[in-house]
């Protein structure tokens, strides 16, 4: 633990899709770098396996006036959900809304593990990377919104910076 200063890691099944997530910021760095682990399958192939934070962005979610959805988290910080975007290549994006249901292990400050709901759609958008490589790591938003996924997910997060 002496070079994290935060995760939020997960698992989940939405609609066809198999996701894992895992994202963190180490301790001693000042410019919040996250660095992250990503697999996403469809039907059992599998689309995107990296660790590329370029290909995965995750973050809290919490009510007005909490510190919930605070980035980077603090000891403390009880997010509501999280919202995960997964950069699938060839212009289409997983975006992914997580709502913290069951708490099923943590202290409520610096670990929670959670089950919960999410809700995604594939969006057309243009690649992250694609975009970062062309403009100096400019991110891009999506850009339409066809299809609705459900699923359920375990998943957890983790910090240690007061």
């Amino acid at each position: 633990m002496e070079s994290v200063r935060s995760w939020y890691w997960g698992h989940g099944r939405l609609g066809s899709y198999s996701l894992v997530w895992f994202s963190y910021l180490a301790r001693d760095d000042p410019t919040d770098t996250p660095y992250v682990s990503s697999y996403v399958a469809k039907d059992g192939r599998v689309i995107v396996s990296a660790c590329n934070a370029l290909l995965l962005d995750v973050h809290p979610v919490g009510r007005a006036g909490t510190t919930g959805g605070r980035y980077p988290p603090q000891v403390g910080d009880v997010p509501e959900g999280f919202r995960l975007q997964f950069d699938l290549g060839t212009g289409v994006v997983l975006m992914v809304n997580i709502s913290a249901g069951t708490v099923i292990a943590g202290d409520g400050e610096y670990y929670m593990r959670w089950t919960g709901t999410m809700t995604g759609k594939i969006v057309k958008s243009e690649s992250r990377l694609q975009s970062a490589c062309a403009a100096g790591g400019a991110k891009t938003s999506p850009a339409s919104q066809p299809s609705s996924l459900a699923g359920v997910a375990i998943f957890e997060q983790f910090a240690l910076v007061e």
